[in-house]
């Protein structure tokens, strides 16, 4: 359950700076449930220090 809940909120605080990026999340976390699937590519690249920025801004509160 804090898997699903901590995805949501990463969604949420990306939505603006990277509103694909859960889809990455979420293949990290189901390709951790499944050990066959490890091979497989992830659907998005990673984020940009930029947006990684942005998004911690978004969590934290500050611009």
């Amino acid at each position: 359950m804090v898997v699903f809940a901590t995805s949501a909120l990463l969604a949420r605080a990306q939505a603006d700076p990277a509103p694909d990026a859960w889809r990455r999340h979420v293949a990290f976390l189901l390709d951790g449930l499944r050990s066959e699937a490890a091979q497989r590519p992830l659907p998005v690249v990673p984020l940009t220090p930029q947006q990684m920025y942005d998004v911690l801004g978004g969590l934290t509160g500050t611009p």
